[in-house]
């Protein structure tokens, strides 16, 4: 699941312009989608590696061997 969050967190970067790569309008031209983006990174990352969450959520938090 966090695989799928970060990919598409890279995909609403390539969704600002239909016409233009975000390399030529800029890379930080929207930054309120960059607060979303860190936002939704932060939630994600307190649900995993907090066990209050953990159990609310029934997850467990991703090892370094997981990541790779």
């Amino acid at each position: 699941m966090t695989v799928l969050v970060l990919i598409e967190m890279w995909n609403s970067l390539n969704a600002l312009s239909e016409n233009q790569s975000i390399f030529k309008i800029g890379i930080f031209s929207n930054l309120f989608l960059w607060f979303a983006i860190f936002l939704s990174i932060l939630v994600h990352t307190i649900i995993l590696y907090i066990p209050y969450f953990n159990k609310i959520f029934d997850t467990v938090p991703l090892t370094i061997k997981d990541w790779i």
